[in-house]
């Protein structure tokens, strides 16, 4: 029996809303999704934040604090 592949989650970000019209998070998605099939996981969700505050970020720190303490391999959310 194959052995469940982890799952995984990508964040992207760009400090400006300059840097957003440019070809950034683009290639920040390219490579997420690169090295994630490279390890053999599969992407579950793909966070992004796009020239916002850093007020704004925090909350995106807690969702990403919540991806550690998801059920491990073949659990449930």
């Amino acid at each position: 029996m194959l052995p469940t592949p982890l799952r995984a989650v990508g964040y992207r970000r760009v400090s400006s809303q300059e840097q957003t019209e440019g070809y950034s998070l683009d290639a920040q998605t390219t490579h997420i999704q690169n090295f994630i099939q490279s390890q053999g996981w599969n992407l579950v969700q793909l966070y992004t934040d796009a020239g916002i505050s850093v007020k704004k970020r925090a909350a995106t720190g807690r969702r990403l604090s919540r991806c550690s303490k998801m059920p491990k391999k073949g659990g449930s959310t």
